[in-house]
């Protein structure tokens, strides 16, 4: 993208300028989608987001399905600051999985998996 204007900049000179973008949008500290990224293979871990019944069916969704029926009657008596708790709590509970999950979503452009950070999973 823009980064690549000057050919001769080393890479790790276009990765510390990324990193630090990435600092200032991430400024909570929190997982950021914004780190550069390999190519994303979804695991049983991972959430995947977005439309399409495939995605529900996905293992990942199922358990979070799960951990989420669990907390059903908790968030639904919970006031608005409770259920923020709850949902990450959730989001939590799936990044510290082993493999950590993801929440993932298909990029249309490009048709690769991207992480949606925190943010959004707990939407």
């Amino acid at each position: 993208g823009m980064l690549m204007k000057k050919e001769e900049e080393s890479s790790s000179e276009v990765l510390k300028v990324h990193y630090n973008t990435a600092d200032v949008i991430d400024s909570e500290k929190e997982y950021s989608p914004f780190r550069m990224s390999e190519r994303i293979e979804p695991t049983e871990n991972d959430i995947l987001m977005g439309r399409g019944g495939k995605n529900n069916q996905h293992v990942g969704n199922e358990k979070l399905r799960d951990l989420a029926r669990g907390r059903c009657e908790d968030y639904r008596m919970s006031s608005k600051k409770g259920k923020s708790y709850i949902s990450r709590e959730l989001v939590q509970r799936v990044r510290e999985m082993t493999p950590p999950g993801r929440f993932l979503k298909k990029d249309s452009v490009s048709g690769l998996w991207e992480d949606v950070g925190d943010e959004v999973a707990r939407e």
